[in-house]
């Protein structure tokens, strides 16, 4: 049996027709984005009434819903990605804040939210120091259309920490293309700035280590003169105690001229330091006496009785102790008293050093001075920085260097008005070290024994030949690698064989001694041969050995160099 539908009463039938009619306003509402008018029969403007009040409340709950799942969408892209990001309202109140900028600002997100974004994102002039106008409250004053181009500043951090950032401003404007609020996107710079400099800085010292070396080479040349001939002086002096002392502080004064020429070679090109074991104390005092000669700074130096000796460049690390020792005594304008003082360490227990583990000497040097700023610890060490009107900012970088080089490790602390301390840690070495402070002797004869000296500098041939013969050798000169081979090969075959030879490494226009040594090998294997340079950085006087050579002699040199190494090869023959 088949049931017949009864027919809807008429009430019933007017809901069902507003409703379709309000479903199908809804439809062109959310495709339209437009708000439907109601109905215009005034039968059915009171039902459409009726239905209206629960659809909006229905419409309002939905669109809250969506809105908040929006922002929940919204909030987990922004924390997920690297950039800052602040958005603001129409007034300039920070409605969001991600991760990144909360690390950034220093402002977590419950503080910052509903702040004003002056308060949240503070930006200076790098250069000028000068506060800088919001980029936010630029675009919300100016009704700009277009986002901020990207630009550069320093942010300062809740905390008052400072940051290079890039920053870029977009405006937000609604449906209507009226301005509601702005959205600010904005990254640390720092990371790629310190490659952009560290790029920068090894194109300059590049460039400064090429005109340096020349320049050492020359210099070093004529300071072998000068120091050759002081040496000379130095022995026909004897007995004039007045007269050896003046020759004996000229000849000091030589070599810390010889290492000044050097210290840009070292940080630039990267030479490997030429070491022989170092007596601390004894290196200390001479390098401090050297940087305070003529200074009102008082200095007090402390060392144990078991301190252990370091193997390495004299001459670099001396270096090191004096431009800190003279930075030391700048930062006291008034005067005062410098603290040195040496220890023995284990690097396991040192503070956490960055060096492998063993026994280590660490030399303190403290001032009662004006102290470092904070903001600048981290780049004192870098070239060209510095602070003083002066400076030239090569000193500390050449330390850093040095140390390193070394397998050591150099630390500063200071605070303003506090004062600064600068610790030097070196890898201690087993064997011992004269404790020797008074001026090494002047080297008596050594005995008979012939030896070649080959220069294109007439003036360093002349001067090596007075210093050699006064150790009473026999002397000859040659002036490049050809005509030292030939003479060589000739004097071999007359049964009178040259006992050492003494080679420039480099000779302009002609057979260097990195060449020369290996042809002269191949005449006479058991041939002594010395390296000697102005370029002290070369590897080839670290590993001298490597290219054939048998010593090392860096110019500029005197007669006790001169003894020390031919006495080391004599006594080897």
């Amino acid at each position: 049996m088949m049931l017949r539908k009864k027919p809807f009463p008429p009430a019933a039938r007017l809901r069902i027709s507003l409703l379709k009619t309000r479903i199908r306003l809804l439809r062109q509402q959310l495709s339209e984005k437009k708000v439907p008018p109601a109905p215009a029969e005034s039968g059915a403007r009171d039902a459409y009434s009726m239905l209206s009040a629960p659809m909006n409340i229905t419409e309002q709950v939905t669109l809250q819903q969506d809105l908040a799942a929006e922002k929940e969408r919204l909030a987990a892209t922004l924390s997920c990605i690297h950039d800052a990001v602040i958005s603001t309202n129409n007034e300039g109140y920070v409605l969001s804040i991600n991760e990144s900028a909360s690390q950034l600002t220093g402002w977590n997100e419950w503080d910052a939210l509903g702040k004003p974004i002056e308060m949240i994102f503070r930006v200076i002039d790098e250069a000028s120091r000068v506060q800088l106008t919001n980029p936010v409250s630029h675009i919300l004053s100016s009704g700009a259309q277009e986002p901020s181009s990207a630009a550069e500043m320093v942010l300062m951090a809740r905390d008052n920490r400072e940051t290079i950032v890039s920053y870029k401003c977009v405006p937000v404007r609604g449906w209507n293309r009226k301005l509601v609020g702005t959205v600010l996107a904005f990254n640390d710079t720092s990371p790629q700035r310190r490659i952009e400099d560290e790029v920068r800085k090894v194109d300059k010292l590049e460039s400064i280590g090429v005109l340096a070396g020349g320049i050492a080479h020359d210099f070093n040349n004529i300071l072998t003169t000068i120091m050759g001939n002081v040496s000379v002086a130095m022995r026909k002096a004897r007995g004039r105690d007045g007269v050896v002392h003046r020759l004996n502080e000229a000849e000091k004064a030589i070599q810390r001229a010889s290492d000044l020429t050097t210290q840009l070679l070292t940080f630039s090109k990267g030479g490997a330091p030429i070491k022989t074991v170092v007596n601390v104390e004894k290196l200390i005092r001479e390098s401090t006496e050297f940087a305070l000669h003529g200074s009102s700074t008082k200095c007090i130096i402390s060392t144990g009785d078991d301190l252990w000796s370091i193997e390495v460049d004299e001459g670099q690390i001396g270096q090191v102790i004096h431009n800190l020792t003279i930075n030391a005594d700048q930062a006291m304008t008034e005067g005062g008293t410098i603290i040195i003082s040496a220890s023995n360490v284990i690097a396991d227990v040192a503070d956490a050093l960055p060096l492998n583990p063993g026994p280590l000497v660490r030399i303190t040097i403290k001032d009662m001075g004006i102290g470092i700023e904070r903001r600048y610890l981290d780049k004192i060490f870098d070239p060209y920085f510095t602070t003083k009107k002066n400076g030239t900012g090569l000193g500390l970088a050449a330390a850093y260097s040095i140390v390193r080089r070394h397998g050591g490790h150099i630390t500063v602390d200071s605070k303003p008005g506090a004062g600064t301390t600068f610790c030097l840690f070196l890898p201690a070495c087993y064997r011992r070290a004269s404790r020797e402070l008074t001026p090494v002797q002047l080297a008596s004869p050594i005995g008979d024994g012939r030896v070649l000296v080959m220069d294109d500098e007439p003036t360093i041939r002349a001067v090596a030949s007075d210093l050699l013969t006064e150790m009473g050798f026999e002397v000859e000169l040659t002036a490049d690698g050809q005509e030292t081979l030939e003479l060589y090969q000739f004097q071999l075959e007359q049964d009178r064989r040259f006992d050492v030879v003494i080679m420039d490494l480099t000779i302009p226009g002609g057979l260097g001694g990195k060449e020369t040594v290996q042809l002269l090998k191949k005449i006479d294997p058991s041939a002594k041969v010395i390296i000697s340079s102005g370029y002290s950085n070369d590897p080839i006087m670290s590993e001298y050995k490597k290219y054939g050579f048998d010593g090392v002699v860096t110019k500029p040199y005197g007669q006790k160099q001169l003894a020390k190494i031919m006495k080391k090869l004599i006594g080897e023959a």
